[in-house]
């Protein structure tokens, strides 16, 4: 996803500029996004429809550690059945928050809007203000939990997803 790398580098490089040298540097060495045990298979993998029908309405999330900083980012997408997509970048130093909005991600608003499209069974996204190109995913289902997984480069975004309907 590289829009989403893009954004964590950012997020990054800023709390870096903004003083949290020393303690990010503490927390680097707690820092890691394991992949997930999960089959990646023919099996789990959904297809158009699947996806399709999983999203269309639905709210997604997922929390990932940034490497650079040892800082979380906790991204919300929210996917609407016109296509249209939200995503909200929150941070914070722990897993599990506190969390505030991050602005210096996307916008000043810490928001993103963008498309999001099904194509050849894989999930699509363009943002606005992050990226203005496609990043796609495999969605795949295992033991009633979701993960997704970048077809391009940025294996941070990969992982497990929690999807909610709105």
């Amino acid at each position: 996803m590289v829009w989403l790398f893009r954004v964590v580098v950012g997020a990054a490089s800023i709390a870096l500029l903004h003083g949290e040298n020393a303690s990010a540097q503490q927390r680097v060495a707690r820092c890691d996004n394991p992949v997930p045990a999960y089959p990646v298979s023919a099996q789990t993998k959904l297809r158009d429809r699947a996806i399709r029908t999983l999203l269309a309405d639905a709210a997604a999330s997922f929390v990932r550690c940034v490497p650079l900083t040892g800082t979380y980012l906790r991204v919300m997408l929210d996917f609407r059945s016109d296509g249209s997509l939200k995503t909200t970048f929150y941070s914070a130093s722990a897993a599990q928050g506190p969390w505030r909005l991050n602005p210096h991600v996307a916008s000043p608003t810490g928001t993103d809007i963008g498309t999001w499209q099904i194509a050849n069974d894989r999930l699509c996204v363009v943002g606005v203000f992050v990226s203005r190109n496609a990043t796609c995913f495999n969605v795949f289902r295992h033991q009633g939990r979701y993960y997704w997984k970048s077809v391009g480069s940025n294996i941070l975004a990969n992982g497990e997803i929690r999807i909610e309907p709105r």
